[in-house]
């Protein structure tokens, strides 16, 4: 066993993102290995831990007979509101006989408010409905927070644009959204089906129309906790003839 004077350090940092939010259930664990100078693990050797922002904290940590010793970071509620405490600091370790080896991670607990609005259509370019085969497309708005993690319980509405032909056709059903709203699941995905419309199939028609389009913008709308509405807009393109893509 190892025991002479700490010589390096290594830290590994779990999560491996330098970030989690400030959920009150959330938290870093940090795991340190001392080695002599010959890279072997010191053991019983005290490791100093700061942190220069955020709430009071300073274990002094003990290594095993490899080397190691781990401390969890959070988390951390304000004992006056009750509320997960919301901050960044750079934690810095310390070899107690040895103060040239030490480490610093910058971490952060954020705040978990739901920012950004996100949309879009699967497939974007579809066959109009009076295709045989022809279906809907899937709009799908996800909801996030600043680093991406998925907001469940959010309202998001979905609207039509005015909906645009090349040309004059005979319609025979317009196109729609099968719902107005939706709430995201624990995904952070509200989803809702949109119908083309249907071009004539009559040869004799004088509108009829081998080569038939649409399109139409399709808008998502979500207000966040604090801060103005947001608005996501995809377009949904049709033709009487089968053609998919998919868009994001």
């Amino acid at each position: 066993v190892a025991d002479g004077i700490p010589y390096s350090m290594t830290v590994k940092r779990d999560p491996s993102v330098p970030y989690v939010p400030a959920d009150g259930e959330s938290n870093f664990v940090f795991t340190y290995i001392l080695y002599d100078e010959y890279g072997n693990g010191l053991n019983n050797k005290q490791i100093k831990l700061e942190a220069d922002s955020g709430p009071t904290w300073g274990p002094l940590l003990v290594t095993t007979v490899s080397g190691m010793a781990s401390e969890s970071y959070g988390p951390f509620v304000n004992e006056t509101t009750g509320q997960p405490e919301i901050f960044s600091a750079t934690v810095t370790s310390y070899a107690m006989e040895n103060l040239s080896v030490n480490k610093t991670l910058t971490v952060e607990f954020y705040d978990p408010s739901p920012t950004t609005l996100l949309l879009t259509i699967s497939p974007v370019t579809m066959p109009s409905l009076e295709v045989p085969g022809a279906s809907y497309a899937v709009v799908t708005a996800v909801v996030v927070d600043k680093y991406g993690k998925p907001a469940p319980n959010q309202t998001v509405t979905f609207s039509l644009g005015t909906v645009q032909y090349p040309a004059t056709y005979h319609i025979n059903a317009t196109p729609y959204l099968e719902n107005s709203s939706g709430i995201t699941d624990s995904n952070g995905y509200a989803a809702v089906r949109f119908y083309p419309s249907a071009f004539t199939t009559d040869y004799n028609d004088t509108l009829y129309d081998d080569s038939a389009t649409g399109q139409v913008n399709i808008h998502a709308h979500w207000t966040p906790p604090t801060g103005s509405t947001q608005t996501d807009t995809v377009m949904a393109i049709w033709k009487n003839y089968p053609y998919l893509s998919v868009s994001t």
